[in-house]
């Protein structure tokens, strides 16, 4: 796993920063918060987020390394029912980021959560179609990670042999 840093002050960063003030700035003008919610899902500028991380990742997925930029649609030949992807991933899952949001009194969409920090984002891989094909972030779903690819321990703390055996300084397979 490659490291990936995240500049506080980056393009991306600005970008979810201008949505959250826009949607501040609304309810300021008394546009109630159930019409201007502070949630990934209200997130309108995804598709600009999405190329901007790729573009910080220099093309390639948060997890497996693989390109998800161009590269992707000009070397994966797509198949009816299979898709594969550049999508934004959340580092801490969407679902833990509302259900600690909620545990420390916060409301979904009223209250800023993880699911909206830049530093909790990358860009991936997300890959449909039959379920013994996926891997990285299709996989993973909502479980939580040993390592992520945004600490600086990331790189050196897997271990690949040529059998394809696999370990992990923070974390055992069965």
């Amino acid at each position: 796993m490659r490291y990936i840093a995240k500049p506080a002050e980056s393009e991306a960063a600005a970008c979810i920063r201008g949505f959250v003030e826009s949607q501040r700035a609304g309810r300021a003008e008394g546009i109630p918060w159930e019409e201007l919610r502070l949630d990934y899902g209200s997130f309108s500028r995804a598709p600009q987020l999405r190329n901007l991380l790729i573009q910080e990742q220099k093309g390639l997925c948060a997890y497996t390394g693989v390109g998800v930029d161009d590269r992707l649609v000009e070397r994966v030949p797509q198949r009816e029912g299979h898709s594969f992807k550049p999508h934004i991933e959340h580092l801490k899952s969407q679902h833990q980021c509302r259900a600690e949001l909620e545990a420390n009194g916060g409301i979904v969409g009223r209250d800023l959560g993880e699911d909206l920090a830049y530093a909790n984002m990358v860009a991936a891989l997300e890959v449909s179609g039959t379920a013994n094909e996926h891997f990285g972030a299709v996989c993973r779903g909502d479980l939580s990670l040993p390592i992520i690819p945004t600490n600086p321990a990331c790189s050196s703390a897997f271990i690949y042999v040529e059998t394809g055996e696999r370990s992990c300084r923070f974390h055992s397979w069965p």
